[in-house]
């Protein structure tokens, strides 16, 4: 499962997911977490970098679906669970980060571990969106993120990863029906990724800055 991810905005930021910056501009967050509102791209025609929730209700669902809402969905049975199907379809998102975490249970204890490209640049991580309609509120746009197994570099950590979509096949991604699904949401190759674990201090879903992805140890 993957719980937090990070996002630091950079310049190219746009150029690099083809996006016009919101008005209101974006800043970098360290601990993005669930129930969060995170940049989200989706396309109607040309893309969109929109704000949304993190945390998947399907619009059908009742008012006890607010209670736990579906932070991930399983690349491999996303297309026929009643909850994501429609939204495979019709609601590919893009899901911009610079890296994510996972947790290693040590007896315990919960050790956190901070993954990120070996060469420094952002990754569009593969989600699902709809609109839900929280009892009581107005309806808000919601994304979870889609996991396939873990590589061999996350697996010593957890058997679950966030899917990183090739650079060359976001396109592909956002026109659903377009290519192999299968293909698009493989675990990261070798040398894509590096990983290390990082301070418990972002256990806390308030926990922000550039410390929670400092190092605490050497890189494996």
């Amino acid at each position: 499962m993957c719980g937090r991810y990070s996002l630091v905005i950079t310049p190219d930021f746009g150029k690099r997911f083809r996006v016009h910056i919101p008005a209101m501009g974006l800043r970098s967050r360290f601990n993005i977490a669930p129930g969060q509102a995170a940049p989200v791209i989706c396309a109607a025609g040309e893309r969109q970098c929109v704000a949304m929730r993190w945390g998947f209700v399907p619009a059908w669902a009742g008012e006890a679906a607010y209670q736990h809402p579906l932070i991930n969905a399983r690349s491999e049975t996303a297309p026929v669970l009643p909850a994501f199907k429609d939204a495979f379809v019709s609601g590919r998102c893009i899901v911009p980060a610079s890296g994510f975490y996972e947790w290693k249970e040590e007896g315990s204890r919960r050790v956190p571990f901070y993954y990120h490209r070996a060469d420094g640049n952002p990754i569009g991580l593969a989600g699902l969106y709809t609109t839900c309609h929280p009892p009581g509120g107005p309806a808000v746009r919601c994304f979870a993120l889609l996991t396939t197994p873990a590589n061999d570099l996350v697996s010593a950590v957890h058997d679950r990863m966030p899917a990183i979509l090739p650079r060359d096949r976001e396109d592909d991604w956002l026109a659903a029906g377009t290519g192999n699904p299968d293909a698009m949401l493989a675990p990261a190759p070798p040398g894509m990724l590096v990983g290390y674990p990082v301070s418990s201090r972002v256990n806390s879903p308030d926990a922000e800055g550039e410390a929670c992805i400092r190092p605490v140890a050497t890189l494996f």
